[in-house]
């Protein structure tokens, strides 16, 4: 047994060593049992990092990410050559046990972790690792192991018990089958020791209910800055330092952070450069480490490069991302420790079938992403765009929707592309069924018809009939319980696109269409003051009407426009004359309107609503905009400033052009010559408010003081 801290080189050396020379019959490693079939895969020509992606129908996803120096890469590599078996122990990382787990290899005791390094006079976990284990002698290695883990081992919890009794009853199995090393998390391996003579000598079944693939990876993914909180930081570092030892990691690093800070015309001389190798090794020698280690080079190169006081703490001296305000040099030196390693899957990795049906397809319709980015107009409803609605779905890396109408995609080669599919096949074996499935866990039992419209919107546009379909059913319930009209209406907008990007949803969506807009019309007269989506709701219901006419839609604005609140009231007076102004009766007068809205100050909130759906309307009729003007010239001051940021609101519904007719219109009467001089002006709104009010208050001064 032997307990490792994963994406560690010097576990993974011990590793190697003791297989090397204990050649035992089987090597257990900690990972997801349930690939132990497809073990072969592993044993390819990979470009290091990969990962195994597990999940369950899309609903868990979990990856058990490996690099060059993991200690399980190396057990399974080092156990094919000595002729010993490999085989992962651990429950697949789709089962419940991993539930809101995106990591296998996750720390579980960082608290204690970090208490410890603090203990022993170091800023972080990580800088205690490197001299407690990574620079421990060959002799002193296992036992300084033993003593760190067994210092963090406390309480465990329910699924990580779950856990361990799996792998003890693996570890069971092998011991009586012959010799057998196990490599786990040194968390586990106090338990493992000992417990597993305490289960039966049978392999362990669980029912498979989920997969598990080969995809692959990247340091940036894997690299803790970034993110990622099991293993080791500072990827790239690591790496060299596996590959070329403590120096050549140092001399790697110096040149590395040299060419990085040149490519980005950061000043770095070579004094700069001697000068952060000298206060590096003055570190290592304060410290005591043998080598010099990652730290000591990262605190050395931030003394030398940056002069001034820092407003946030040196990144490897905490856990977690960058923090936003973290200087430039530190930002740079951590991308050069971090690394931009990708890894690649040899050519004969099998791959999943829906990998090789969406590349067919993309190859077929000429969607294939490019470099520089292309992009394509589609027509909805087309087989295209059902494509790459569904690639959206699944969150295939490439394409981008620029626009919706038209639909105007993006096509742009990406190198996620492929882990992406890879991931994406958990959902289903062919396109249609991976974007179904994919949508479906979406779907919340609690949802509203906003929500459920959204969701039903998204299977419309991929082509996904049945779904829709399904939606459709749900959607009426959702109709039915719904009392809020902003929601109301969003859902009867969502609707409309779908029933239009699906014309084969038109039989049993458009009644559905015209129950909502009778419970629409319901609602709003149910309304008894304005509501921040209120007017959102009823420009929904005026587009809807147009093309679903229906004739009691004009009694019932008929009472809103005149008993309602005084937003509705303009919103509704608005819709009549939009829908109904060249009918015979017409419409209530809008001068009457607008000369019956009291107080005056009430004024701006009717006239919103109004040119929220008759902006044309209004336009047309020189006599309401003559009596606007007369009105609004002649409110008290203190009447006008309250109604201004209202009032102002409200013009904002017009175009540039359309403010420019208005100003035309009422120059003769200001005695003006040109429409800038009514303009909105470059003024900011809060600036000319504050202005006016203080005009007003000079003048009510003035006249207090008899001046």
């Amino acid at each position: 047994m032997v307990g490792v801290r994963h994406h560690s080189p010097a576990c993974a050396r011990l590793v190697e060593c003791l297989i090397r020379r204990q050649r035992p019959r089987f090597v257990l490693i900690e990972g997801p049992s349930d690939f132990n079939p497809k073990m072969g895969q592993l044993q390819l020509n990979h470009r290091l990092p990969v990962a195994l992606c597990s999940s369950r129908h899309g609903e868990f996803r979990a990856y058990t990410p490996f690099c060059d120096y993991s200690p399980e890469w190396v057990a399974l590599k080092v156990a094919a050559q000595v002729g010993a078996e490999p085989l992962f122990m651990d429950l697949p990382a789709w089962h419940p046990a991993f539930r809101e787990v995106p990591n296998r290899y996750r720390d579980r005791f960082h608290l204690d972790q970090e208490k410890l390094a603090r203990q022993l006079g170091y800023d972080c976990s990580d800088g205690l690792w490197d001299a407690w284990v990574e620079q421990a002698t060959e002799e002193r290695l296992e036992e300084q192991l033993r003593r760190y883990f067994a210092e963090l081992r406390h309480l465990v919890s329910a699924q990580d018990q779950q856990r361990e009794a799996f792998m003890a009853q693996c570890l069971a199995w092998a011991q009586a089958q012959g010799p057998t090393l196990a490599v786990c998390g040194g968390y586990h391996a106090p338990f493992l020791e000992e417990a597993w003579r305490e289960f039966p000598a049978e392999w362990p079944q669980v029912e498979l209910d989920g997969q598990t693939c080969l995809v692959p990876f990247s340091f940036a993914r894997l690299d803790r800055f970034a993110g990622y909180s099991a293993g080791m930081p500072s990827p790239e570092y690591y790496q060299w330092l596996w590959e070329h030892g403590w120096q050549g990691a140092a001399t790697n690093c110096l040149a590395e952070v040299a060419r990085h800070l040149r490519v980005r015309r950061q000043t770095l001389s070579t004094a700069d450069l001697i000068a952060a190798h000298q206060s590096a090794q003055m570190l290592q020698r304060i410290r005591g480490h043998r080598f010099l280690s990652r730290v000591d080079l990262l605190d050395g190169l931030a003394g030398a490069l940056i002069k001034e006081a820092l407003e946030t703490p040196l990144p490897w001296s905490y856990r977690g991302c960058l923090q936003a305000s973290t200087h430039p040099v530190l930002q740079a030196l951590v991308e050069v420790f971090s690394g931009s390693r990708r890894g690649q899957l040899d050519p004969d990795t099998p791959r999943p079938a829906l990998a090789i049906e969406v590349l067919q397809l993309l190859a077929h319709y000429d969607l294939m992403p490019a470099h520089p980015a292309c992009s394509r107009e589609l027509l909805a409803g087309s087989v295209e765009s059902h494509i790459l609605h569904r690639l959206h779905l699944l969150g295939v890396q490439g394409f981008s929707r620029l626009r919706q109408d038209p639909e105007i995609w993006s096509l742009a080669e990406s190198l996620e592309l492929e882990p992406s599919l890879l991931e994406a096949s958990a959902y289903g074996n062919c396109l249609e069924e991976a974007a179904c499935q994919a949508l479906e866990v979406q779907l919340e039992a609690d949802w509203g018809a906003a929500e459920v419209s959204a969701w039903l919107a998204q299977a419309s546009r991929a082509g996904l009939l049945e779904l829709s379909h399904r939606g459709l059913a749900r959607l009426q319930q959702a109709l039915q319980r719904e009392l809020r009209v902003g929601p109301l209406g969003a859902a009867l907008a969502r609707l409309e696109v779908s029933l239009r990007v699906a014309p084969a949803l038109a039989a049993a969506g458009q009644p559905l269409l015209q129950a909502g807009l009778e419970r629409m019309l319901w609602l709003l007269e149910g309304v008894d003051s304005d509501q921040p989506d209120l007017l959102e709701a009823v420009v929904v219901t005026r587009d809807l009407l147009r093309r679903y006419p229906a004739d009691w839609a004009r009694p019932v604005m008929e009472r809103l426009a005149s008993e309602s609140a005084v937003g509705l009231r303009g919103a509704a007076l608005g819709l009549l004359w939009s829908l109904f102004g060249e009918c015979d009766p017409p419409p209530p007068g809008l001068v009457a309107a607008v000369r019956g809205v009291y107080p005056p100050e009430l004024l701006g909130d009717f006239l919103h609503g109004l040119f929220a759906l008759a902006r044309q309307s209004v336009l047309q009729q020189s006599e309401l905009l003559d009596e606007l003007h007369q009105l609004l010239t002649g409110m008290e001051p203190e009447a006008f400033i309250r109604a201004l940021p209202a009032l102002r609101q409200a013009f904002e519904r017009f175009a540039p052009a359309e403010k420019q007719e208005i100003a035309l219109r009422l120059l003769p009467g200001l005695g003006l010559s040109h429409p800038g001089q009514v303009l909105r002006s470059s003024l900011a709104p809060e600036l000319a408010l504050r202005a006016a009010q203080l005009d007003l208050w000079v003048e009510q001064e003035a006249n207090r003081l008899g001046w």
